[in-house]
């Protein structure tokens, strides 16, 4: 689970309160994380390219475990969770990019404050189960 932190401010009109509340969110890799790849990345990875990211849940995976999954470039990486390439890649952060080239043209994640890298980050984060 990750914990989101939120601060309220309470005010009666002469004094204010603060108070700190915790959420505890559990991201799901059917829910949360397929719908970005769906909405994001299918329009080049749908069948071709060397990841595939159409299909069940379990295909999909499956794919950001296969045999590329190896350092340096590890699709999901446990152990570093922001230096995954399936966050580093959508938004041009790796130098020298071989693998996109010229060809990539979109800028998917254009930072860490982006909600679609924040969750795949908070998935990553939480030990990329298959949920």
């Amino acid at each position: 689970n990750s914990t989101l932190s939120f601060q309220l401010a309470v005010s009666n009109g002469t004094t204010t309160d603060l108070d700190t509340v915790n959420v505890s969110v559990n991201f799901s890799f059917a829910q949360d994380v397929t719908p970005i790849f769906s909405a994001s990345c299918t329009g080049c990875h749908g069948s071709s390219g060397n990841l595939n990211l159409n299909g069940t849940t379990a295909q999909i995976y499956a794919q950001l475990f296969a045999t590329a999954n190896v350092a340096p470039l590890q699709r999901i990486n446990l152990t570093t969770p922001n230096a995954s390439l399936i966050l580093t890649k959508p938004g041009f952060n790796i130098p020298n990019d071989q693998l996109h080239g010229s060809s990539g043209t979109t800028n998917i994640f254009n930072g860490p404050t982006n909600t679609s890298y924040l969750t795949i980050l908070s998935w990553i984060t939480q030990g990329a189960d298959n949920n």
